[in-house]
């Protein structure tokens, strides 16, 4: 597998790329993280680093960065998988009932929440 690192944008390939992570993020992400996140065997790929930057986006009502969340993550000891061109995948389970709480928080914009809650958890 080729080496990748980690910037403020997420995986980058090849090369270093000078775009640094904020720390701050990273705390929240790490914050995040050990509420609602508990570790599983088997990568997870229903939820990207993408996806999941965006959960804690809403939860604590800041910007995150792909690259915040990839790197709490990896300081967290989780298994990294890239995926795409700067996301990845993680072996986390999202823990159901407080996922289904920030889906709500998420979908609180459109009109029919419980269209996206269905779309969201593929049912």
């Amino acid at each position: 597998m080729e080496e990748f690192f980690i910037n403020g944008n997420g995986i980058c390939w090849g090369s270093e790329e000078d775009l640094e992570i904020n720390k701050k993020q990273v705390e929240l992400c790490e914050k995040w993280i050990k509420e609602f996140v508990k570790e599983r065997k088997t990568i997870n790929k229903d939820f990207s680093s993408y996806k999941l930057k965006h959960m804690v986006e809403e939860h604590f009502n800041q910007y995150i960065s792909n690259g915040a969340f990839i790197q709490a993550s990896k300081n967290l000891g989780f298994k990294i998988k890239p995926c795409g061109n700067i996301n990845a995948y993680f072996n986390m389970r999202i823990l159901k009932e407080d996922y289904s709480k920030e889906l709500k928080k998420i979908a609180k914009g459109f009109s029919e929440p419980t269209e996206i809650i269905k779309r969201e958890s593929g049912k």
